[in-house]
């Protein structure tokens, strides 16, 4: 119950409580943990509306957990005499200046800066994000055992329906990320093959926001078929009569 009184903050709070877990509302008052739903995620790496990676909430705490471990450690760990394809190690991203864990790729390259002696490149898909990137070998560690048992958090999903591919145009790809950009989303999820989800994402309600997405994947559909078609969605109001004369 929200009384006069209540600030805005106060009234925020409450919003983001229930929308973690309305069901502690009726039986524990206290603040609930963002970790419950497993069907609320965040889009970690876009190519396009066909081909992009979410992590689920819940995954959020060892997710971090995992990522502050390898900051800490990870320089000291062991170098690879040999980078082999398939294997799983922890990398350096000179883009962002963090660690994480990569599955080795094909070598792409030669590395060399000024009179300096040349690194090897190889291409890394980071498990636990989805995107990939050219890092040098003197980049790579051996990952600890512990760290390389836990599964892979990113999963790779779609939205073509039945998995058709469609092509998308730059601008629907630039909307996509811009729809999926506040977290978290609620995904639905309506199959799976090889190892990829077809899904449908819709934005969890914010407070004081009059529009969001009820779904990204007819958003775009309407947008990609219809001219001018918007591509914010209204909550579901009643049609308004039309009245035909006689």
């Amino acid at each position: 119950y929200v009384k006069l009184k209540c600030g805005v903050s106060k009234i925020k709070n409450l919003v983001e409580n229930f929308l973690c877990n309305p069901e502690s509302f009726k039986q524990d008052p206290t603040p609930c943990r963002p970790n419950c739903d497993p069907f609320l995620v965040t889009v970690t790496c876009i190519v396009d509306p066909g081909e992009f990676y979410v992590v689920r909430w819940c995954e959020k705490e060892k997710r971090e957990r995992l990522e502050r471990t390898l900051n800490k450690e990870a320089a000291g760990y062991t170098i690879p005499a040999e980078l082999l394809t398939g294997q799983l190690y922890a990398i350096y991203s000179e883009e962002t200046k963090k660690w994480f864990r990569g599955v080795c790729g094909q070598q792409c390259g030669i590395y060399q800066m000024g009179n300096g002696s040349p690194e090897q490149l190889y291409s890394f898909t980071f498990i636990d994000e989805g995107c990939q990137e050219t890092i040098r070998s003197t980049q790579v560690r051996c990952l600890p055992k512990e760290h390389a048992v836990i599964p892979a958090m990113a999963l790779s999903c779609t939205l073509n329906q039945h998995f058709k591919r469609m092509p998308f145009n730059g601008e629907a790809t630039a909307r996509f990320r811009q729809a999926t950009r506040r977290s978290p989303m609620s995904m639905k999820i309506f199959g799976e093959e090889g190892g990829i989800l077809d899904v449908d994402l819709s934005q969890v309600p914010c407070f004081g926001e009059e529009n969001y997405y009820v779904s990204i994947r007819d958003a775009l559909f309407l947008d990609r078929t219809v001219q001018q078609a918007p591509m914010f969605v209204r909550s579901p109001v009643p049609p308004a009569r039309k009245f035909k004369a006689k």
